[in-house]
């Protein structure tokens, strides 16, 4: 990482580790026997910052590795050995030859083409490596967060918790999600997914496990999503976007 770890997650066998970057864009996994970079993850290509939250590995051999962080979405990688190889032949693989300027182009163009040379060095160390990073394979963005931000927020002001805290089911193919909104959420997928892919998982339950008052008891699980119709247009937009609503 190229910032302090900010999250650290034990697989259940302990032959794997995982690490997450203080700016939560890239995940490493290592093998802890020798310490050996497997896979590098990218979350997401966007510059702005995210705090993890939560890593869990989970699956047959922890095959994969959920993300939460402080932004709406939570991330599945696939810890695919194919793509891993795959990984490694593009960080291994000669970077493309800069184009020579043409010597008829002489003069005012000249320093162009300096500027485009300096570009072309800059790029293409960082290019392959972009490219070699895996992304995820499944992603559910969390409802009822308006604005980044969930209607009911359940911390207290001396709290750290940023986001999420995830685990995975022992058997099947979904994944657990306990908000700081008091929801506990459980989401499905579909394992046999193109990994090279991304799909969106499904929503399967929520639960309100906690909420910020004495009488407070943890109700039957929420199975469907209810909507009601959003945007400027009201009620009596047909068009308008529905609104998922807990």
């Amino acid at each position: 990482h190229q910032s302090g770890v900010a999250a650290l997650e034990l697989s259940a066998s302990g032959s794997l580790v995982a690490t997450a970057s203080e700016t939560g864009t890239v995940m490493k996994v290592f093998r802890t026997k020798d310490g050996e970079a497997l896979y590098r993850l990218r979350r997401s290509f966007s510059t702005r910052p995210a705090v993890i939250s939560s890593l869990a590995f989970g699956g047959p051999d922890d095959c994969y590795l959920a993300v939460a962080s402080s932004s709406v979405t939570v991330h599945i990688f696939k810890l695919d050995n194919a793509m891993a190889a795959d990984v490694e032949e593009k960080e291994n693989a000669s970077p493309a030859l800069e184009p020579q300027p043409d010597p008829k182009w002489t003069g005012p163009l000249s320093a162009m083409q300096t500027l485009q040379s300096k570009a072309a060095d800059a790029l293409r160390g960082l290019t392959p490596q972009l490219l070699a990073d895996l992304r995820s394979f499944g992603q559910f963005h969390l409802p009822d967060m308006d604005g980044g931000q969930p209607a009911v927020d359940t911390r207290s002001k001396q709290s750290n918790i940023a986001g999420p805290i995830l685990a995975f089911h022992k058997t099947e193919p979904r994944l657990y999600i306990l908000h700081y909104n008091g929801f506990l959420y459980e989401i499905s997928f579909e394992p046999n997914f193109d990994p090279k892919a991304t799909q969106e998982c499904s929503f399967v339950s929520a639960t309100t496990w906690f909420a910020t008052r004495p009488d407070f008891q943890v109700p039957k699980a929420i199975t469907e999503l209810k909507t009601e119709p959003g945007g400027e247009g009201g009620e009596a937009d047909d068009k308008a976007d529905e609104w998922q609503i807990l």
